[in-house]
């Protein structure tokens, strides 16, 4: 039954390859998940050989303001909602580099929003990183995002994030362009004579 369901969810369904190509190219673990609440829900995990885990993360919550991929996700939101969503400061630490307060929160998304893609490094768990992309539907709105992740010898984001953002930005492109996203609607400016 889960299995029918997640095979008729059209982000699982136009990530899935996405998300294979990346794990089988790359050899890092590439990730889809969706905003469930306060928290990110995994949709899909497909581990490369240079991120092998024991387990699948499909099905499992994360924090939102802990994950490269909680922080694409956030992007959809205004501040005062992010606010509402998450609770009172200091937000939760789960190490020495989680980010608990909400002005630098708010930091991180703007940097985020401008590059279009956000990192995480050993914010939810020690010698692990991530990089995600916002992935966006028909309307332009955030509805999943997709990441790389890995242990930080394997994905060097020190050395690699340039290239890596890059990928991870055409991937979470690929996706929205499955779900109908045709790109940001601009107004042309009229002249004033």
């Amino acid at each position: 039954m889960a299995g029918i369901a997640l095979n008729n969810d059209p982000i699982y369904r136009h990530a899935r390859p996405v998300a294979q190509r990346l794990a089988w190219e790359l050899g890092l673990g590439a990730n889809v998940a969706v905003r469930r609440g306060a928290e990110l829900f995994y949709l899909l995990n497909v581990e490369g050989q240079l991120a092998q885990k024991s387990f699948s993360l499909m099905g499992q919550h994360n924090p939102l303001h802990a994950t490269a991929m909680g922080k694409g996700l956030l992007l959809g939101l205004a501040p005062e909602q992010r606010r509402e969503l998450l609770g009172p400061e200091p937000l939760h630490g789960f190490t020495a580099h989680t980010i608990t307060t909400f002005e630098a929160l708010d930091a991180d998304l703007a940097r985020i929003a401008s590059r279009g893609y956000s990192t995480e490094i050993e914010e939810l768990a020690l010698g692990r990183a991530c990089i995600a992309a916002p992935v966006r539907d028909h309307t332009g709105a955030v509805v999943a995002a997709i990441s790389l992740s890995g242990a930080l010898s394997a994905i060097a984001l020190d050395e690699r994030e340039a290239d890596l953002g890059r990928t991870i930005v055409e991937a979470a492109d690929s996706v929205s362009v499955g779900l109908g996203y045709l790109g940001p609607v601009h107004t042309p400016v009229r002249e004033v004579r």
